[in-house]
């Protein structure tokens, strides 16, 4: 354990019935789960089922978009959430695979001196896409 952070509740939100809340669950594991989604090939021999969204941020048309993932596992019974970010990342894809790189690191310890030491580079640990 690097650091372990006791987060307070500071709000709730209880707009959504409980309904709507398993659709946007449910959602966020297909993100990652599904046989049609790419993401499917990164996590899917982590060992914890994970639940996630990718996102792009578009700079401006002469600079790479941001790349940013969150997701949470284990999708039954959530322990940790994470929330990836890379600026001038070029594609969600890159996030979801630095999220792996954490969560695999979490669950089974993989990758666990050169991720502590800062070893990794782009592309050591995963295959990094940096042009569409």
């Amino acid at each position: 354990m690097v650091y372990e952070n006791q987060a307070s509740i500071y709000n709730k939100i209880t707009e959504f019935t409980d309904e709507q809340w398993n659709m946007v669950q449910r959602g966020m594991y297909l993100v990652v789960n599904s046989s049609a989604s790419s993401l499917d090939r990164i996590y899917g021999n982590l060992g914890v089922t994970v639940a996630g969204k990718t996102g792009t941020a578009q700079v401006s048309k002469t600079k790479p978009n941001h790349a940013l993932f969150i997701g949470y596992a284990p999708y039954e019974n959530p322990e940790i959430s994470i929330t990836c970010i890379i600026p001038n990342g070029y594609s969600s894809a890159n996030a979801a695979k630095m999220g792996r790189e954490v969560l695999g690191y979490y669950f089974n310890g993989e990758n666990k001196e050169a991720l502590l030491n800062g070893d990794i580079t782009a592309g050591s640990a995963t295959n990094i896409k940096v042009s569409d």
